[in-house]
């Protein structure tokens, strides 16, 4: 939905491009989930969602997370 069909590791890929010092992880199996879903109805009702590659949206999201973790809203961990 306005957005990429991703394996794990390819976000995790993303994150470490964004934030090297991150020590992330993850699991090769994936959860049984589907594979994506239409967006038609969910268009139709909103409009268009433009589409956000997979890099740009994970930049973003850790932008958030640093702005928050910077303005105290989010605890760090050592």
């Amino acid at each position: 939905i306005g957005g990429s069909v991703a394996h794990m590791s390819e976000v995790v890929s993303a994150i470490k491009s964004v934030t090297p010092e991150a020590n992330i992880t993850h699991e090769e199996a994936g959860l049984p989930f589907p594979k994506g879903a239409a967006d038609s109805e969910l268009q139709a009702l909103l409009g268009e969602v433009p589409y956000t590659p997979l890099d740009e949206g994970v930049a973003n999201t850790m932008a958030h997370f640093k702005t928050a973790i910077h303005d105290g809203l989010l605890p760090t961990h050592s």
